[in-house]
């Protein structure tokens, strides 16, 4: 966007995203402020779609699928190389168990952005949830590379390698 208000609304929103249980409402509220001031600003629609579907892990509220789909979609119209659009999808299609459909977003994603440390995080996780322990453990390692200080990261990996060394 070239609206610097909008621009400072949206880098709230990855900031309350680091604080998930009370941060993921002001990162909605942030998102949507952005939006509101550039509705064609396609990063603050990724960025709503993800927090919409992290709340379901973090938040303790129900997936509202249609939110996320939609938001999602609205930010791949304006920039079909939205990586953390696919990254949203992903996280709501592995909360309804679709890990086949989650594993492919978070893929896409990955393809567009290969630097996307919460894409390699989340592909982790789906590979995790279908027993793919060995890939969930590459993923989780890369996503931890990419940021090291992501205690959320480390605890993944920790415990799926924990997972796959039990009998």
């Amino acid at each position: 966007t070239a609206d610097h208000v909008a621009y400072d609304l949206y880098l709230k929103g990855p900031y309350y995203l680091n604080r998930p249980r009370p941060g993921l409402e002001g990162a909605v509220i942030s998102f949507e402020a952005a939006i509101d001031r550039d509705p064609r600003f396609s990063r603050a629609y990724a960025g709503l779609a993800n927090a919409l579907a992290l709340l379901t892990y973090f938040g303790d509220k129900p997936l509202d699928q249609k939110r996320v789909m939609s938001n999602a979609s609205r930010a791949l119209e304006l920039d079909s190389a939205q990586a953390d659009a696919h990254v949203a999808l992903g996280i709501m299609h592995a909360s309804v168990a679709r890990f086949d459909v989650a594993e492919a977003e978070l893929k896409a994603a990955i393809a567009i952005e290969p630097n996307n440390a919460a894409a390699h995080f989340q592909l982790g996780r789906c590979l995790m949830y279908v027993g793919r322990n060995a890939e969930a453990i590459e993923s989780f390692e890369r996503a931890k590379s990419l940021e090291p200080f992501q205690a959320t990261f480390a605890t993944w990996l920790g415990f799926t390698l924990l997972r796959s060394s039990t009998p």
